[in-house]
């Protein structure tokens, strides 16, 4: 009797334990399934970050290559700072006298603009779980771009989709700056002038988001604020009096920048019911709700005249 006990309950142990892996395995394709269709919803807009990136990227270890640092310091600049601009600020850094408080003042001002960025993509990241620690590390100037602009698709699972923006925006970046520096052996050229494909991107990514009319006005606002920073500030310190100018212009403009979509109203269609004059339609008309169509409404002779103008 004990012999078969233990045989029932080691049965009984087994068939959970098989009803376990199951439930796993089903759990783990599911997340796949999930990662994949994200996968394939997000690649597209990533186009052009990969573009601009590898170029950039390749500019990028091209000038650490010239300065003497080979292929393992520029990806390893890469995957821990991931700072774009910063990285060929930090170039000149490097092969100067080192300053610590300098650099250390010369990276807040550099990067203040994140501080914005993070503020805005509280509420796209919000519910994310321990996926955010990533996405707040890897967010950079085309990640937010991209992520702050558009929404998953309804059947796509949210959080894959923005991890899935910035993983592949960093591996751009990174498979960049190492190609760069393998060139870097090949290339004689003169490099002078190459950072400037920084600048360009940008210039990529905003006609990108000028195709939304939603965004003509805070991209006007955006280079309004820029240019008066100019003029006041001067070329080298217009980034943090620029966001400023342009965080405080949208805060106060908020609710009119808001586009609040208007349902459609049906001009309708004049018809003859017992010699008056109705409108058949599916809306709101001179504020009023009016019934379905062919279902005739009572109106009084003013309401009549109204409707029919």
């Amino acid at each position: 009797m004990e012999n078969n006990k233990f045989v029932e309950r080691k049965m009984e142990n087994k068939i959970l334990e098989n009803q376990k892996m199951e439930n796993k395995n089903q759990k783990t394709k599911i997340r796949k399934s999930e990662f994949t269709k994200a996968a394939k919803a997000a690649f597209p807009h990533t186009i052009p970050v990969l573009t601009g990136f590898l170029a950039l990227g390749i500019a990028y270890g091209v000038l650490m290559q010239t300065k003497g640092y080979g292929a393992v310091w520029s990806l390893l600049m890469s995957l821990v700072a991931f700072c774009g601009s910063m990285q060929f600020v930090a170039i000149t850094l490097l092969t100067t006298t080192f300053d610590p408080l300098q650099a250390l003042l010369l990276s807040i001002m550099v990067n203040a603009r994140h501080l914005f960025y993070g503020i805005s993509m509280l509420d796209k990241y919000r519910g994310l779980g321990k996926a955010r620690a990533i996405l707040i590390f890897m967010l950079c100037d085309e990640t937010f771009s991209i992520s702050s602009s558009i929404d998953p698709p309804g059947d796509v699972n949210r959080k894959y989709f923005y991890l899935t923006i910035s993983v592949l925006d960093y591996c751009y970046w990174s498979m960049g700056t190492v190609l760069g520096a393998i060139l870097g052996n090949f290339i004689t050229f003169n490099t002078k002038g190459l950072d400037f494909a920084l600048s360009a991107l940008f210039v990529v990514l905003f006609l990108e988001q000028m195709k939304k009319k939603s965004n003509w006005m805070p991209g006007a606002i955006g280079l309004a604020g820029a240019l008066i920073s100019l003029q006041i500030f001067g070329a080298e310190n217009l980034v943090i009096p620029a966001m400023l100018v342009i965080l405080a212009v949208l805060i106060l403009g908020r609710r009119k920048l808001e586009v609040k979509e208007t349902p459609k109203m049906d001009t309708g269609r004049v018809n003859t019911i017992d010699g008056k004059n109705i409108i058949n339609t599916k809306g709101v008309v001179a504020g009023k709700m009016i019934a379905e169509e062919g279902t005739p409404t009572s109106v009084s002779p003013r309401e009549e005249r109204e409707q029919v103008c």
